[in-house]
This record gives structure tokens, sequence and C-alpha cells, in this order.
């Protein structure tokens, strides 16, 4: 029998994302299919800012960011808040639904429409027949659904001028996105890297994601591929606040930087600040694990090299695990340390 196993912090990820290894996804397969699921379970996780990372045999060590972009494209710079600015101008441009789709494009074997299922089930199941529907939209026509038309003139009418916000349709037409090939931190006298997100500048001086640690999508596959997702669904929340667009049951992330008066304005399309969150640890096939901190802070260099000197966890991480003879999830938070078998 092929060994496969996934594991998260959020149970509705869990589930689709162990369902799209069962019916022969990739790791890449069951990242997709988690965050679907976060996107239909919770009203933020459409539009959060994430990244992921996928390293194994065949894809060489591939990183994606999907961080929110500062707003304002097209729209000069208004005149600014003095003090309290309004949730709305703290509203980011969502780019995390288009990695996504990058992501199934590039390293998966499953149709988007079969990830958005198990998203609308998500949503089904927490009594959230508008994001059903725009799940089930977006796995049938892609990112086009969130670009322009219906949901983009909403976005712009809860996060735009008129609600005090800088949101535009310019800055949701187009919002690029692209993998790139992952950094490598190496250990002393080791033949093993320590794999992580390569994107610069990260962060950025903007605004950082709230003080919430990520929900995690790690998975391994039968192939000896492992793949770890970050999503940033507590940043559309501020304060215990949040911005929703009603009639599509979803929330911005509310990471962008406001323009305040006497402040430099931050430039439209900056990306806008996350933690390090995952990284890879690779030892080629002996041992190779996707990890992913749920700590606020991240991870550190000094964590991965821990890991490359002992094969041991970082604090506060879980991880996928696959090795030649052996493929599990382990997790090692609050000290405490347990081990899944995948089948």
């Amino acid at each position: 029998m092929s060994q496969r196993v996934a594991w998260s912090t959020h149970p509705a990820a869990l589930e689709a994302a162990t369902a799209a290894l069962a019916e022969q996804g990739s790791a890449a397969d069951a990242l997709v299919s988690g965050w679907f699921a976060l996107a239909g379970a919770t009203e933020g996780g459409l539009l959060a800012p994430l990244a992921a990372l996928v390293v194994g045999p065949g894809v060489g060590a591939r990183a994606y960011d999907g961080r929110a972009m500062q707003p304002g494209a097209g729209v000069p710079r208004p005149r600014g808040a003095r003090e309290d600015a309004p949730l709305a101008a703290r509203a980011a441009v969502p780019r995390g639904y288009e990695m996504m789709l990058l992501l199934a494009a590039e390293a998966g074997r499953q149709t988007p429409t079969a990830h958005a299922r198990r998203g609308a089930a998500a949503a089904e199941a927490v009594s959230a027949p508008a994001r059903v529907r725009l799940l089930e939209k977006l796995g049938a026509q892609g990112a086009p659904v969130l670009r322009s038309g219906a949901v983009a003139d909403a976005l712009v009418a809860a996060a735009g001028f008129n609600a005090g916000g800088l949101l535009t349709a310019e800055d949701l037409d187009h919002v690029p996105t692209a993998s790139a090939t992952a950094a490598a931190l190496r250990g002393e006298g080791k033949d093993a890297a320590a794999l992580r997100i390569h994107v610069e500048p990260w962060p950025s001086g903007a605004a950082a994601a709230g003080d919430l640690g990520p929900e995690i999508v790690l998975a391994a596959d039968s192939n000896g591929i492992v793949a770890a997702l970050a999503v940033h669904v507590g940043a559309a929340r501020l304060a215990d606040r949040a911005l929703l667009v009603a009639e599509h049951a979803i929330a911005l992330p509310l990471v962008a930087e406001p323009v305040r008066r006497g402040v430099p304005r931050v430039t439209p399309g900056t990306r806008l600040a996350m933690p390090r969150s995952l990284a890879v640890v690779d030892r080629g096939a002996a041992f190779r694990a996707a990890i992913g901190s749920v700590a606020p802070e991240g991870l550190d260099g000094a964590a991965l090299l821990g890991a490359l000197a002992g094969a041991e966890l970082p604090w506060q991480a879980l991880a996928a695990l696959a090795g030649s003879n052996a493929l599990r999830a382990a997790s090692s938070i609050d000290d405490a340390r347990s081990i899944w078998s995948g089948a």
C-alpha cells in the first residue's frame, strides 16, 4: 500500500488534505484541498495571506509567496488619518488564492473542481451557503471570479475609497504571483539543508499580520515529496473586529498600512509582512521533513540548524516526515511529542 500522510492545525483542513491523498493526490494536492477547506470553514481563509513550500523528487525545492499587497493602485495619495484610521484603511489586496491555483497547476495532480468540492463541503458544515457558491465558482472558473465582476465589486465596496479604504479595481485586476527556488541553509559539515521561503523582501517594512500563529497544513506522499502551507486566517481580525463582505461571507485581511498625515505612504503593490513559518529539513531519501511553526514569531535559523544537527523538530512546530522506510506526522507543541502513522 502506498504511504501518504497529512497533518493540520485545523480539523476541516486535515479532513480535506487526507481525502486528497486518499484519492491519489500528491502532497501539493493535500495543501490545495486543505486551503480550500479553510476557505470554506472560516470567513478569513479565502483571502488570507499565506505561503507554501514543496520539496522532493521531480519538483526540486519550490517556494510559493501568497502575501497580501498594499492597496491603492491607480489613485493619488489620500489626505490620510491623524490617529485612528477606519478599519477599511487596513484592508490589503489578497493574493493567496492566485498562489494556491498556481501551486495546483505546477505540482498537483487533481483538478481545482475536486479541491473546491472539498472546500464547499467544509462551508456546508458551518452553514455558509454563500461561501459554498463562491468556492464552487472559483473551482470551475479560476481566479477571474475574484479579480473582476460581482465579487471584486463587493470587495471594493467594502474597502474602497467610499468606505475609507484604498482598495481599487486595479489592485484586484491582476495580482502577480510566481514560484521561486527555496533558499538553503546548510549545517556545518552536514549533507543536508534547511529549505526556506526565498522571496525578498521577507518581511517587508509594512505592517505585520496580527499576533496569532497561522493555520498549518503539512503533507508527505509516497514519492518522497513533502509540502507545507501556512495560512494566516487570523489576519482577517484586528482587535476582534473583521471587515466582512457579507454577501459572500468572507473577510478581507487587515494587514495594510493606513495612510497617515506626515508619514511616507507605503507604496501600493508592496508585499506585506508575514513571519517565516515554514521550512523543509532535507536529508534526501533518508529523511525529509516539512515543518510548519504555530508560534506567532515563526521559525528562526538557529532552530533549523538544530534540526539539521539532530533531526529534531524545532520548538513549537509540526512536521510531516518522509524517509526511506517510514512516513509519518509528528508534533512538538508545548513539549508534548506525538507520532501519527500514515497509510
